[in-house]
């Protein structure tokens, strides 16, 4: 559709361009300072559930020894109230002996002897040096927390990695490390600012300055400390080093408690009284012994669950080591290339459509197809494990149409603005408002008009008998009644020319009854003639009018400078029109030619008077004289 004005706004693309710039900019700006970060973890949760509920099964040989409510209250007999004594930890080792346990996984801190009851400590110690496939947690603290040693005080096993030998290290230690510190893993599970656990960490580095976070590399002189499940992983597979810093849990399912699991006081009766068809439950499997009692504090908020217990997260990152699926954290950016084709494609629409309604549709369709395409894109870069946070991409790309419409929105307003700025001297407000609708007109075009001229005959003697301002007034009272006329018709006022009036039909909004209009707008404006002249003394009764009306093609179109335009028709038809109403003097008041008469479709009181031959032209003109 052609353009209506000719301003900056409406014919470049700076603005729109502007626009685009503008949100990719601060769409890197709020990738890089998380503007939207609560959005990015929401998002980064869904997908989290999403890809739980279609992975894979849980590792076959991970079964959880679940310290509960029900097992502290069981237990209290025998064991009294907690923390109890090592030597029940003791029992259940040497009791599922003869099960064949692949591995013993301890995700509960078994750190200060016991002073009380030194003899079930003893127990406890000589218990684990028999046993090659346990392994303990610990946990490193921050520089301020805890007491701390000299890094090279420590067996050199405990660590991946010896730093600077003056670094101190704050960590809780199991009773006994000494005796198997290969075998000694962190539990630092690493929640994110929201307070949500996502990651767990596989190596956590020590320098001069305390705990590094897991997310900073570690460097040249750190001390290096492996995780509980990359100890676990590293002996079935027999790797040295981590393969990564950290896992992005891959949860294989959407359970709370995804592995089978048995309560710590019917695996202490089975200890107790081992039981042979109890075997097949045990044999070969990783058994990780942790709590999911409310009163030991271990549960943790996660993608899955509100309340998981940190057993879970520990089985979870082993599983993932051991069967090699643990998602991979991408970077976001390149989700800014998706915003990138979508402002590509609001930039064009919005030099495609100048038509609001249009361009709203189709940029929300653009809109939607690339919304629909991202969250497609999402399950399936996470069936191959490429985990990405969506929700701050999908809300630019809403806000990006959003900003787009509203551009459009003020394109349209200072349209309408303009348009009714510039024809509104033109045209009648009911025409103006239309034509603003439609916003169908061009700079310039050739279309089918029917033009009128009118002349007052006897103006120059009328003004010999008054001063000027009673002419000027008289003359502007007239014009106004006319003009009104005009518009009522639906003409488009082109010019005055002195006491001449030039209007036509026909444009800038098609009119096919424009030969109908004209006549009648002929017909008012004699009727509205003898009603001025009765409302003027006598004396000032002595002047008529001479209209001249055809039909045919034309250039219609703003012309002039920037600092003044004017709408007006050019071409053959608009001379003739004013060459008619100049014969008027001789055949009659109103004169309309063949063209226009071919084009009425109601009756009118018209009778052909003449062919004739009007200046500057070589056809003769058939002519039509309206009444007697």
């Amino acid at each position: 559709m052609p353009q209506l004005l000719n301003t900056p706004l409406m014919q470049s693309q700076r603005f729109a361009r502007l626009l685009a710039f503008l949100l990719l900019l601060f769409a890197l700006l709020s990738d890089k300072l998380g503007w939207f970060q609560n959005l990015a973890w929401y998002s980064l949760d869904h997908s989290i559930r999403w890809h739980a509920a279609h992975a894979g099964q849980p590792h076959p040989d991970i079964l959880l020894i679940d310290i509960d409510d029900d097992a502290l209250t069981r237990l209290t007999p025998q064991l009294g109230s907690w923390p109890w004594p090592r030597s029940a930890y003791a029992y259940l080792l040497e009791g599922f002996a003869e099960y064949q346990v692949k591995s013993w996984v301890f995700d509960i801190l078994l750190t200060e002897a016991d002073k009380n009851r030194p003899e079930d400590d003893a127990y406890w110690l000589e218990t684990i040096n028999r046993q090659p496939t346990l392994f303990l947690s610990a946990v490193l603290l921050p520089s301020a927390q805890g007491r701390s040693e000299v890094a090279n005080t420590l067996p050199a096993a405990l660590a991946l990695q010896s730093g600077k030998p003056d670094i101190r290290i704050s960590a809780l230690l199991p009773l006994g490390y000494q005796l198997l510190p290969e075998r000694v893993g962190m539990i630092n599970a690493v929640s994110d600012a929201d307070g949500v656990f996502r990651r767990y960490p596989l190596q956590l580095a020590v320098s001069n300055n305390g705990l590094l976070p897991s997310s900073v590399p570690p460097q040249a002189g750190n001390w290096l400390f492996p995780s509980l499940p990359w100890r676990v992983a590293a002996q079935a597979e027999g790797s040295a080093q981590p393969k990564q810093q950290q896992l992005w849990l891959t949860y294989q399912s959407e359970q709370a408690v995804p592995y089978p699991s048995i309560g710590f006081a019917d695996a202490f009766q089975l200890a107790l009284n081992p039981q042979p068809e109890h075997a097949e439950l045990f044999h070969n499997k990783i058994l990780v012994v942790g709590s999911s009692a409310v009163g030991l504090a271990d549960l943790k908020h996660t993608a899955i669950a509100p309340q998981q217990p940190g057993m879970v997260l520990l089985a979870t990152a082993i599983d993932n080591l051991l069967q090699e699926n643990a998602l991979q954290r991408k970077p976001d950016t390149w989700l800014l290339l998706l915003l990138c084709w979508q402002l590509v494609g609001l930039s064009l629409l919005y030099q495609k459509y100048a038509n609001f309604s249009r361009y709203v549709a189709s940029s929300v369709s653009w809109t939607l197809l690339n919304c629909l395409s991202l969250v497609l894109a999402v399950p399936a870069l996470m069936n191959i494990g490429w985990l990405f946070a969506a929700g701050p991409i999908l809300l630019w790309l809403i806000l990006s149409c959003a900003g787009f419409n509203t551009l459009a929105a003020l394109r349209e307003y200072l349209q309408r603005q303009h348009t009714t700025a510039v024809f509104g001297r033109f045209l009648d407000p009911r025409v103006v408002a239309s034509l603003v609708g439609q916003q169908t007109v061009s700079n310039a075009e050739k279309c089918q008009i029917t033009v009128l001229f009118t002349d007052i005959r006897g103006f120059t003697q009328l003004s010999e008998q008054l001063d000027a301002a009673e002419v000027m007034a008289l003359l502007n009272r007239y014009l106004s009644i006319q003009v009104n006329t005009l518009f009522a018709h639906q003409a488009t006022l082109d010019k005055f020319i002195g006491d001449a009036i030039m209007a036509f039909w026909g444009a800038p909004l098609a009119q096919p009854n424009q030969a109908d209009l004209a006549l009648a707008a002929a017909t008012a404006m004699l009727k509205n003639l003898e009603q001025f002249k009765q409302s003027l003394p006598e004396q000032l009764q002595h002047f008529d009018i001479g209209i001249g009306i055809h039909s045919g093609e034309a250039v219609v179109g703003l012309l002039g400078t920037e600092q003044r335009l004017e709408y007006t028709a050019i071409g053959d038809t608009v001379n003739v029109a004013s060459r008619l109403e100049s014969v008027s003097k001789t055949y009659g008041r109103v004169l309309c030619s063949e063209q226009t008469y071919q084009l009425l479709a109601n009756n009118y009181p018209l009778r052909p008077v003449d062919s004739i031959q009007l200046k500057g032209r070589q056809a003769s003109v058939r002519i039509y004289k309206l009444g007697d």
